[in-house]
């Protein structure tokens, strides 16, 4: 087979987020020959297989090249050929020659193509990202807070994750049909982040234990999380006393300069009043205090909040104001976004640092 570099680069760039190279076995490439060429990587918990248009078939084939290697390869600049002989590859590069071992290609898993009509067509990588964010790190112990949850609701579906102490909720508009709730995998997600966002079209199907997503040349296969998604909705705050309105990039300023002072836990307080929110910490002997107007009701209190996590909870968000509640207790905080009241946000409050002197 010949390779036009561009091509390759194109489908290596694909892939790669599914090799594995620490694996002796996922820490290659599946290069395939028939009608078409076709690369295939796999870390054993998602796949990712890439067409390449632009190349020559000689004679159908198979052969599993290491990924480093392969990229090394692409990074000369050069189109080349690939010729099989039992377990070695013969590749030619210019006036160059290579002989890389060869794996039996055989063995390699596949990926089956989509069932059916696919569930739902749309720009999945923008909700994907307004919720993962709020997943618990990999190796936690509950699969299914290392998660994101797809739920049906009427009219749609929502995208939700948590890590137990905070919520990330966002509503995806779709004529999909009723469908039993499905966890997919945060740590796949992650991994294939910059390959979604190269389409803004992506066409999805859940089947069985697997999702699979299919935009332009690229199709992605990750396997369900097997676990039942906690009932969340009991924690988001209802009939708040404090309801009121702040602009993101004040609040994140007035964030920017309390932590500063910060100590290890990243707490930092909040004194709500009439007219302001007032953000301190106190650690020691560091201190900072910083306020920012606010519109709306609230019934004065005093709470203390991860500063991380309010700080990543702004992020996602697009509008230029969100609206905050706390419950009477004042012991969470629901952040909505102005422009999209469905994407929401609820980050557990905790115990204040002291008071400023």
């Amino acid at each position: 087979m010949k390779i036009n570099k561009l091509e390759l680069g194109n489908a290596l760039a694909q892939v790669r987020c599914a090799v594995n190279p620490k694996h002796s076995y996922y820490s290659h490439v599946l290069i395939e020959a028939d009608e078409e060429i076709r690369l295939t990587a796999t870390n054993g918990s998602m796949f990712v297989r890439s067409n390449v248009d632009a190349g020559v078939i000689v004679e159908p084939g198979a052969v599993l090249i290491d990924a480093a290697k392969l990229s090394q390869l692409h990074s000369l600049g050069k189109p080349f050929d690939i010729e099989q002989d039992d377990k070695i590859a013969h590749i030619k590069c210019g006036r160059s020659k290579l002989k890389f071992p060869l794996i039996d290609a055989i063995a390699f898993p596949r990926i089956d193509p989509p069932l059916g009509e696919p569930w739902f067509e749309m720009d999945f990588e923008i909700p994907v990202m307004q919720v993962l964010f709020a997943a618990a790190e990999l190796n936690f112990g509950r699969p299914e807070f290392e998660s994101v949850c797809m739920q049906y609701v009427k009219d749609g579906f929502i995208l939700v994750s948590t890590n137990g102490y905070r919520i990330a909720e966002t509503f995806c508009a779709s004529d999909i049909s009723e469908f039993k709730s499905v966890l997919l995998s945060s740590e796949c997600l992650k991994a294939c982040k910059g390959v979604l966002g190269d389409s803004d079209k992506h066409k999805v199907w859940i089947e069985s234990n697997q999702c699979k997503v299919e935009f332009d040349k690229t199709l992605i296969t990750m396997r369900l999380v097997d676990g039942t998604f906690p009932d969340y909705t009991a924690i988001i705050p209802k009939n708040p006393p404090s309801v009121f309105t702040v602009n993101v990039a004040e609040l994140q300023e007035a964030l920017r300069i309390t932590t500063i002072a910060e100590g290890d836990k990243h707490c930092i307080g909040l004194n709500a009043e009439p007219d302001k929110l007032t953000l301190w910490t106190f650690s020691g002997t560091y201190q900072a205090s910083e306020y920012v107007s606010v519109n709306g009701t609230i019934k004065p209190f005093k709470t203390g909040i991860n500063s991380k996590f309010l700080n990543e909870a702004l992020k996602h968000v697009k509008s230029a104001e969100v609206e905050i509640h706390f419950p009477e207790s004042a012991t969470s905080c629901l952040i909505v976004d102005t422009d999209n009241r469905r994407h929401r946000q609820v980050i557990a409050c905790m115990t204040p640092p002291p008071d400023l002197p």
